[in-house]
């Protein structure tokens, strides 16, 4: 336990010193915007342009929630085989690679069954995406104010989602079609991936120091 107040938050800003936890930062708070952005423009759309009913879509919307369940689910599993960076990696190039898929199927948009896919595969995928940069900020965090840096990391995501709600109208207003918005916010996704790729690199495990590894009593 820190001694004091100010020797606790002499310590979280000398972990939010390190270069490693400015690059997560930086991950957090870009990591929802394009997800943020395209629910508000996507429920604008279909609703008021496609002629889904209001009801249905968000019902539609809501029980989605199962196949976000199961992504966060194996999303525990799969960054313990991969590394929490890899599945980072790997699940967010999957979002923005469904989003720019579905940003080509414009003259299908109408067809339900498209519609519901392509939400039930982004949920799924998102719970992984959560679940394993969950994991990334936990492995990032120092030990000694590991509650607060991971505190400070989601509330950095949910600013996350603010911003994309803030950038929806613009984006939208920026840009020519609705697919288009589909296709900038997985380039911008992409983005982000390769950011993590190449800048975020995880501290390495620390060999296991306890009697029993070393085979002493």
């Amino acid at each position: 336990h820190a001694r004091s107040t100010a020797l606790l938050f002499s310590q979280i800003k000398r972990a939010f010193s390190r270069p490693i936890a400015l690059t997560a930062a930086l991950l957090a708070v870009g990591a929802h915007i394009g997800n943020s952005a395209l629910n508000i423009i996507a429920s604008r759309h279909f609703i008021t342009e496609v002629g889904w009913d209001k009801k249905a879509y968000t019902l539609l919307e809501s029980s989605v929630t199962f196949f976000s369940l199961g992504g966060a689910f194996i999303g525990g599993f799969v960054a313990s085989l991969l590394g929490a960076k890899r599945s980072v990696v790997l699940s967010g190039s999957l979002i923005a690679l469904v989003w720019i898929l579905f940003s080509r199927l414009e003259s299908h948009w109408s067809e339900e069954w498209l519609v519901k896919t392509n939400m039930s595969v982004l949920a799924a995928l998102l719970g992984l995406f959560s679940v394993s940069m969950f994991t990334l900020f936990m492995n990032i965090s120092e030990r000694r104010v590991a509650a607060s840096q991971f505190t400070a990391y989601m509330a950095m995501l949910n600013l996350s989602i603010f911003l994309g709600n803030k950038f929806a109208g613009p984006l939208e207003d920026s840009l020519p079609s609705v697919p288009s918005a589909y296709l900038t916010c997985g380039l911008f996704h992409l983005g982000v991936m390769a950011f993590v790729l190449l800048a975020i690199k995880p501290p390495q495990k620390i060999p296991d120091s306890s009697p029993s590894s070393t085979g002493e009593s």
